[in-house]
């Protein structure tokens, strides 16, 4: 080997670290680039189910059919709901009992009014005859006086 330095055992050393450090480093920048495409696939449905996968619960007044909780669910984005039975929800599971207005009749209604009317007071209507008609949906008694 006429001509050529030996090559020392430093610099062995150096040309294996720096084989080994780019190729964690294009490991890790993979690894990333796969997460990061994975995130955005999970948003995308967290979005969907957050859209289409909607519930009410609460409790029922004895002038809406007695005495008790509800528990609705929709799987079409509101369109259609349905009356769980809430005793028999395990592992995630759901036991629908029937149409929400079969087993609660009149509950969405009443349900819907009261969204019209938390709407009503955060974009301040103004029209008096559709506050009326609001506030009688949700149940209230409206006395006019002079």
């Amino acid at each position: 080997m006429k001509g050529y330095a030996p090559i020392r055992q430093w610099e062995i050393f150096m040309m294996v670290f720096i084989v080994f450090v780019s190729a964690f480093l294009f490991g890790m920048m993979t690894g990333m680039s796969r997460e990061k495409h994975k995130t955005a696939a999970d948003m995308q449905r967290l979005k969907y189910y957050d859209k289409n996968h909607l519930s009410k619960n609460g409790w029922m007044s004895e002038d809406i059919g007695g005495y008790g909780a509800y528990r609705l669910v929709s799987l079409d984005g509101g369109k259609n709901w349905y009356a769980l039975d809430g005793k028999k929800i395990k592992n995630n599971e759901m036991v629908i009992v029937g149409s929400a207005d079969k087993v609660y009749p009149h509950l969405l209604e009443r349900l819907n009014a009261w969204d019209r009317l938390e709407r009503m007071a955060r974009n301040k209507e103004k029209n008096m005859d559709k506050k009326i008609k609001w506030l009688k949906q949700a149940g209230f008694e409206v006395i006019k006086t002079k």
